[in-house]
């Protein structure tokens, strides 16, 4: 815990983005120890934020990197939908 795991998470991603190894637009970051995502803590509320994500704002094309981080506060986070 607090050993900087986050931060280290953060900076590869950046060196992605800025090493044009993965576009902008084409990977997402969720922390859910962010007060504003304290009510989505189900499956569902994953598969929802996966679906907006690949449906509204990543390229059709190319990879892409989704993170969760803080995973643990997500109910039932690693039984699926």
């Amino acid at each position: 815990r607090r050993s900087g795991k986050s931060f280290l998470v953060q900076q590869l991603i950046r060196k992605c983005v800025e090493g044009d190894k993965i576009h902008k637009d084409d990977f997402l970051y969720v922390n859910f120890e962010d007060y504003r995502l304290e009510e989505y803590n189900t499956n569902k509320h994953l598969e929802k934020i996966y679906l907006v994500f690949r449906e509204n704002i990543c390229s059709k094309t190319g990879k892409k990197l989704i993170v969760f981080d803080e995973i643990q506060k997500v109910n039932k986070w690693d039984k699926g939908t």
